[in-house]
């Protein structure tokens, strides 16, 4: 078993490259580097800390890591111990919490006020949507077309269904159909899906093959048996894997990646399903506002290692709740006119995004979900627009 100064030395590493170009902590991140530091008396952060077993390791982990490489702390033997230069009169961090949360709320209130009183650079909303059905119109050509353009068969019957067909996504019926939508949204993350998983089988992870992705990346035919998807069989399937691999589950390796999931989602999806598959989407049917639906996203995906609030609203948007979205750098890469006023700071937080694409959708009379699927669809297929022109 790893001592604390091990596993410190081995995130370390980990994040080296990425702490290294930062000047200094975001303010979200110093205000989790003081509730760290508070934990242990305001000043210091002991070894036995990188011990820790939970599931929000960038929240517990990554502020005192990114502030070491900083240059927040000096080591001891025991300890990081906050250098006297980060040090107020009382020998704490020496950063003004008071304003933390009224600085993101007013953020967010910018951003809601913008474009709920037309104040941002867009001539129109009615000029916005007209380019937006231009590019929905070509993806729906490309979708039909021949073009080499590595649009796997998913993706194309994907876009022909929401675009051309104008089909959204409907309630799974059975408990197997919504436990593998949780799965290919749990290994959505681009480098898992893309990098090890899309290449078993040639084609990006769905409902329909996410059961023999598995069988391949396990060696295990369990997972091509229908019976075996519910929360309890897949779980106990889980724990029989770990039992014999004994993987590290704090890893990000890709095949740990995927068992913390398993093991931790499992367990979550079972008590969600505790009173059936009508009762769970009741629950979050009844959520209507915006700031319920984010906390809902938020507390769902908690104790599910590995999988964030963007996540499980891309698995909520998947089963049919299409005010959920995923709206990540694709909104910012794609639509950088709409927030031009931000853009010159910093990418939009996962509660900045979420209700943006509320009050665009609303403008627009599109559902939130059919503007993060154009999003998605023109980034990686809209360079080719020329060849269908």
């Amino acid at each position: 078993m790893k001592t604390g100064i091990e596993r410190f030395e081995k995130l370390r590493n980990y994040w080296k490259f990425e702490c290294e170009r930062k000047n200094d902590l975001t303010l979200h991140r110093k205000e989790q580097l003081i509730k760290i530091l508070n934990d242990y008396g305001g000043n210091k952060v002991p070894f036995e800390h990188f011990l820790r077993n939970d599931d929000t390791i960038n929240n517990i982990m990554y502020p005192v890591i990114c502030a070491f490489h900083i240059g927040y702390f000096e080591i001891t033997d025991n300890d990081l111990i906050l250098k006297d230069s980060y040090k107020n009169n009382l020998g704490h961090l020496n950063i003004d919490t008071s304003n933390l949360q009224r600085i993101r709320k007013n953020r967010t209130e910018k951003i809601t006020r913008v474009f709920q009183t037309g104040e941002s650079n867009i001539a129109t909303f009615v000029d916005l949507k007209k380019e937006l059905e231009r590019r929905k119109n070509i993806l729906i050509r490309l979708a039909h077309s021949n073009i080499s353009i590595n649009m796997g068969s998913f993706e194309r019957n994907r876009i022909i269904e929401l675009f051309e067909k104008e089909r959204l996504p409907k309630y799974p019926k059975t408990v197997p159909l919504l436990l593998k939508h949780f799965c290919v949204s749990s290994f959505s993350y681009a480098p898992l899906r893309n990098n090890f998983l899309k290449p078993l089988i040639g084609d990006i992870p769905s409902t329909e093959n996410i059961d023999r992705i598995l069988s391949l990346v396990f060696e295990r035919e369990e997972f091509l048996d229908t019976s075996y998807w519910t929360p309890e069989n897949l779980l106990g399937l889980a724990e029989n894997i770990q039992s014999q691999k004994n993987y590290n589950l704090y890893s990000k390796e890709f095949k740990q990646r995927i068992i913390s999931v398993l093991l931790t989602g499992m367990l979550k999806m079972q008590s969600e399903l505790e009173n059936g598959l009508v009762a769970f989407y009741s629950k979050i049917e009844s959520i209507k506002a915006t700031d319920d639906m984010i906390k809902l996203s938020i507390n769902f995906s908690k104790s599910i290692r590995n999988v964030g609030p963007v996540l499980i609203s891309d698995f909520f948007k998947n089963i049919g709740f299409t005010n959920y979205v995923k709206i990540d750098h694709h909104f910012q890469k794609e639509f950088n006119t709409l927030v031009v006023f931000y853009t010159k700071k910093k990418k939009l937080n996962f509660k900045e995004s979420f209700t943006l694409s509320q009050i665009i959708a609303k403008k627009l009379n599109y559902s939130p979900y059919y503007i993060d699927a154009l999003l998605y669809f023109w980034g990686k297929y809209g360079k080719f627009e020329s060849a269908v022109a």
